[in-house]
């Protein structure tokens, strides 16, 4: 990996419990997360990161462009906006912090500036793509930039970096493999019936707007019949995204694994990454296995039934992963 950290990408399919490998790893010797710039309080007091997005909703889209002379200084007023709605959110958040739970004040402003930081380097990206007009051009300076967020939260003692949904599948496959090496990605989905479960209770179903309606209709079995085929849209796209990686690159591990068979998917993971029982320093900190044995089988007592004669797809393909 010639001496840069390791780049751990944990994504999910929407409410699948991805978060449970991200607080796992975040308790190895090494391992920090990359804020993503929607950070909040969390009851606890500390700071709790956000999604990575910035290449998956800005900066991967811009190295696509068949254009660039014409469209990637599109990227900078985009960023610009982008790190005044950060700075201002994390000015609230703080003031927050200050108010509720002054003990830790120090750490969170430590991973404010880490992301004011990180941002500066995305601004620097949006000037200097502006004169690029080929693909491998553009990559190799999106490479750059990613080795400059990278090391705007690192030091000396940083074995990874962890990015949180910081692709979508099937989208940017054929450059973000080259942006974020050296790279694992870790996979995680569950049971179908749980996860729209989960998305009825939390009312995360997609946008819904007047055009899926004239196709789909306008009661909720309509919008949930909708979620569920853009659920089968992305499981079909992380089958695709997983086929182009090597095994070493890519792993997939469900929920349910991580909770009911805990000390077995942790040993997995740690393998994957390459880390050692002895790098384990904080366990449980952060993924309390029994907490989220809580969110397995939830749909037997929610309005999840709304959904169940509609799931007969991914519960297949969520079968045929577990074998």
């Amino acid at each position: 990996m010639d001496g840069r950290p390791l780049r751990i990408m944990v994504c999910g399919l929407g409410w699948s419990g991805s978060g449970t490998v991200v607080d796992l790893l975040k308790e190895y010797e090494g391992v920090i997360q990359v804020p993503g710039g929607r950070e909040h309080i969390a009851p606890a007091g500390y700071l709790k990161l956000g999604e990575f997005s910035d290449f998956r909703r800005v900066v991967g889209d811009q190295l696509m462009k068949g254009r660039p002379d014409r469209e990637v200084p599109e990227l900078k007023p985009l960023l610009e906006e982008k790190r005044r709605k950060v700075l201002s959110r994390y000015l609230e958040t703080m003031q927050q912090a200050i108010r509720t739970h002054p003990s830790k004040v120090v750490k969170n402003l430590r991973i404010a500036r880490q992301t004011a930081r990180m941002h500066r380097c995305t601004e620097k990206l949006a000037k200097a793509l502006e004169g690029i007009d080929d693909l491998q051009g553009r990559v190799d300076l999106a490479r750059k930039w990613m080795d400059c967020t990278v090391d705007a939260i690192s030091d000396a003692n940083t074995r990874a970096v962890l990015f949180d949904q910081p692709i979508n599948f099937g989208q940017h496959d054929d450059v973000w493999p080259e942006v974020f090496e050296p790279f694992k990605l870790i996979v995680v989905h569950r049971d179908p019936r749980d996860q729209f479960a989960d998305r009825l209770k939390g009312k995360k179903l997609a946008r819904y707007n007047h055009d899926v309606g004239f196709l789909y209709g306008w009661n909720l079995e309509d919008r949930v019949r909708f979620d569920i085929d853009l659920a089968m849209g992305r499981a079909k796209a992380m089958d695709e995204t997983l086929s182009r990686l090597r095994d070493d690159q890519a792993m997939l591990i469900s929920f349910e694994e991580m909770v009911l068979d805990y000390e077995a998917s942790r040993r997995r993971v740690q393998e994957f990454v390459g880390f050692k029982d002895e790098d384990h320093v904080r366990p449980r900190e952060h993924f309390d296995p029994e907490w989220s044995r809580r969110n397995i089988g939830i749909h037997e007592h929610t309005e999840a039934h709304i959904a169940e004669g509609m799931l007969d797809g991914l519960m297949q393909w969520y079968q045929e992963r577990l074998n």
